[in-house]
């Protein structure tokens, strides 16, 4: 299994998905798990298959956990983006914070090792939380965390130690709530180009091209921006978010594709939260 990338949009070649497992979605309240809202299993399993069958018709590889031996159930499993993330070469394992949350990462190293991965793992100490959706890879030699809240600021110390061609900046975590992570308020679209929910940041990260977005319903309610990024300019967003879909293709080169996630987004994520990008053309 082959893993890497350097931006944020190049060429989606490969993804993980977690297949929620019925107990895992049953095992707490809502509160309890950190939900909106109680799911139901059936139509959650049935908007996943629908987001792998999308991805596999465009051409990107989905690895999955389905099968692998001894897994343990967690409420939260199914957003992967948390549990790790992806550098050059490595794959970083979240260190998540919140109880309710802690060993996730566990049932992707089962994975890895029942699929004999031999790329470099990086792990942090017990002391240093870490989650997948608190970094992003604003340019290729360039990589903004979000450190205060879910992630610790020593995470980039530690990165910059072991990659020191790549920039770690840090920005100052928003409190805790609606977006839990930067990825919640920023999605990096091309080069020059980034969405953002401006009424919860003001940080443009040095984009050029920004597209802001207010809280209206389908932003706050229906999660418009929690999209997925498959190429420059070309994303996997919510099936009924017409007038956010509307505003985003009045500028020039966006393709959208949509899939349904209304049952999904009641436990607090969409499509960027449970998609674990692996590997992307290099930009």
């Amino acid at each position: 299994m082959e893993v890497g990338y350097n931006s944020e949009y190049g060429k989606l070649q490969s993804v993980f998905l977690h297949i929620p497992r019925r107990g895992e979605l049953e095992m707490m309240t809502a509160d309890e798990a950190m939900y909106e809202f109680q799911p139901n299993y059936d139509v959650v399993l049935e908007e996943v298959s629908a987001l792998w069958d999308l991805l596999n018709k465009l051409g990107i590889e989905v690895h999955t956990d389905m099968h692998t031996p001894d897994y343990l159930y967690h409420a939260n499993a199914i957003y992967m983006r948390d549990v790790a993330a992806v550098l050059d070469d490595s794959i970083i394992l979240g260190n998540l914070r919140y109880d309710v949350r802690k060993g996730e990462e566990l049932n992707l190293i089962k994975y890895l090792r029942k699929e004999q991965y031999a790329g470099k793992l990086i792990e942090f100490s017990e002391d240093i939380t870490f989650e997948g959706a608190d970094m992003l890879r604003t340019k290729p030699d360039e990589v903004i965390l979000s450190v205060g809240n879910r992630t610790s600021p020593k995470v980039a110390e530690t990165l910059q130690q072991l990659y020191p061609h790549i920039n770690f900046k840090t920005v100052e975590a928003l409190p805790e709530g609606i977006p839990q992570h930067i990825l919640g308020a920023h999605m990096i679209l091309d080069a020059d180009t980034l969405l953002i929910r401006s009424e919860l940041s003001q940080e443009t990260l040095g984009y050029k091209n920004v597209i802001t977005l207010s809280e209206f319903d389908e932003v706050s309610k229906n999660y418009a921006t929690n999209i997925l990024v498959i190429g420059p300019r070309e994303i996997i967003m919510a099936d009924d978010c017409p007038q956010v879909k509307a505003m985003l293709e009045c500028h020039q080169g966006m393709k959208i594709h949509t899939c349904k996630m209304s049952e999904i987004r009641k436990m607090a994520g969409g499509f960027a939260c449970m998609t674990l990008p692996l590997k992307r053309e290099l930009v």
